[in-house]
């Protein structure tokens, strides 16, 4: 919380402020941006400043590139990624499977990312961006932590409760995103638009209402305009976001890593709108003064 995270201009981060970077595709990335301070202000309302990723784009030499790293208490990893041009289109495809038995008992991990990006031009000045991200992380297993007695005799090994509950996450998620922008003389128009479908388990090293269950769907529109025709030294953005997040959360009994009773069936839904503008004057190559405004609303149900 506090940190906004964003990749291709569209928010890991959701309304409440969580945010997740399991699905976040770095592989693929081009770039990773922090920013801080009034520079923040045009991607939300986290204090803390943002971070973000821009994945790769392809150019007009097509390629193709593989990637495979192992190592030591199972730990392997591939990668596969693709990007070139077709026609005038640009395009991106990148899967990877990771998967590693951990130093510790009770720490499997096994997970897949794809990640794909097309972008289509409409003219000179607009274009169309397409992306799909899924995420596949059927294990996750939780060690728990150990005292020092217990870490003396046997560091590798987990915490008892955790392997009785079978302590341990997992999750799946589909993100699909729509982007168009537009770069004149006039100005710069991007407008943005995501859907995102994760559903996430969780079991606790605990009996009572042990093992949680999410069903979550979120998604988002936005747009941002820096106006073109402004005296040199002065430059303007202005814009305005909208973001909904929708959990149907329940929990239920953990019976020794076995799914009991249900005693907890929620609904949450929190709806975040922002309104922003940032301005910047350079006095010269050495100066300039940057200012940022934003109002955010946010709504819990």
């Amino acid at each position: 919380r506090g940190i906004k995270v964003i990749v291709d201009g569209i928010p890991e981060t959701l309304p409440d402020g969580q945010a997740g970077v399991d699905s976040i595709d770095l592989g693929s990335a081009s770039s990773i941006e922090i920013l801080r301070g009034p520079a923040s202000s045009l991607y939300g309302n986290a204090s803390g400043g943002v971070i973000s990723i821009m994945s790769e784009l392809g150019s007009d030499n097509p390629n193709v590139e593989g990637r495979v790293a192992g190592g030591d208490y199972g730990y392997s990893q591939y990668q596969l990624k693709s990007a070139g041009k077709i026609s005038e289109s640009d395009y991106l495809v990148n899967i990877s499977r990771t998967e590693i038995d951990g130093y510790r008992d009770h720490s499997n991990a096994r997970g897949s990312v794809l990640n794909t990006k097309l972008g289509v031009p409409l003219g000179q000045s607009d274009k169309l961006i397409f992306a799909l991200n899924l995420t596949d992380q059927p294990e996750a297993q939780d060690p728990g932590g150990i005292n020092a007695a217990q870490a003396a005799i046997d560091p590798s090994s987990a915490r008892v409760q955790n392997v009785q509950f079978d302590a341990g996450e997992s999750l799946e998620q589909l993100l699909v995103v729509v982007v168009f922008q537009r770069d004149s003389d006039s100005g710069s128009l991007t407008l943005r638009n995501f859907y995102a479908w994760r559903e996430f388990a969780n079991k606790l090293p605990v009996s009572g209402g042990g093992s949680f269950d999410l069903d979550r769907f979120f998604y988002g529109i936005g747009a941002q305009y820096s106006f073109g025709r402004l005296p040199d030294p002065f430059s303007l953005t202005v814009g305005i976001d909208y973001d909904r997040q929708d959990d149907d959360r329940k929990r239920f009994d953990n019976n020794d890593g076995v799914l009991g009773p249900m005693v907890f069936d929620q609904n949450e839904n929190v709806d975040n709108v922002g309104l922003f503008a940032q301005a910047q004057y350079e006095f010269n190559d050495t100066w300039a003064l940057l200012g940022g405004l934003r109002y955010d609303e946010l709504s819990y149900d």
